[in-house]
C-alpha cells in the first residue's frame, strides 16, 4: 500500500507538520468582492471587540470608499468562526500589476490616508496583513 512506502510516510507526516497551523474560517460576507478574476488581494486585520459595531461600519465605509476610488468592486467579509474580530477586504484583478496599481492609487490619497488615523479605537494596531494569490481553476 501507499502509506506503507517510506518516502509517502514521510512526506504525508511532512505536510501534517506545515498544516498543523492553518485553521478553517467561515465568514460573513458584508459586502461582495466581485467577479473572480485571475488575482486576488486579502487585507486582513482585527477589530477592538468592544468597538465591534463601529468598526464593522467604518470598514464597509472604507470598502464603499476603495470601491467608487477604483472603480470595481472591494469586498468586506467578517469572521463567523475562529477569531470573531477578524476583518478581511477582499480585491480581485486581472494581474498582480493590476492589484499594485490599485494599491498605489488608494495609498496616495489623502482621503483614504485619513482612514488610518480615524482606525485608532476601532482597529488593534499591527494587525494588517495582507495577501496575494494567483487563483486557479
Amino acid at each position: 500500500s501507499m502509506a506503507a512506502d517510506p518516502e509517502i510516510g514521510s512526506a504525508m507526516r511532512m505536510a501534517g507538520d506545515l498544516m498543523s497551523g492553518a485553521d478553517d474560517t467561515v465568514a460573513q460576507i458584508l459586502a461582495a468582492p466581485g467577479d473572480r478574476q485571475p488575482f486576488a488581494e486579502s487585507n486582513a486585520l482585527m477589530m477592538h471587540m468592544p468597538a465591534a459595531h463601529a468598526a464593522v461600519e467604518f470598514a464597509l465605509e472604507i470598502a464603499e470608499f476603495a470601491s467608487d476610488k477604483l472603480d470595481r468592486p472591494v469586498g468586506l467579509l467578517n469572521a463567523f468562526t475562529c477569531n470573531r474580530a477578524g476583518l478581511m477586504f477582499i480585491a480581485f484583478g486581472d494581474s498582480m500589476e493590476d492589484l499594485a496599481e490599485s494599491d498605489a492609487t488608494l495609498e496616495a490619497d489623502p482621503e483614504y490616508q485619513d482612514f488610518y488615523k480615524r482606525s485608532e479605537g476601532l482597529m488593534v494596531p499591527g494587525t494588517l496583513e495582507r495577501g496575494l494569490w494567483q487563483l486557479h481553476g
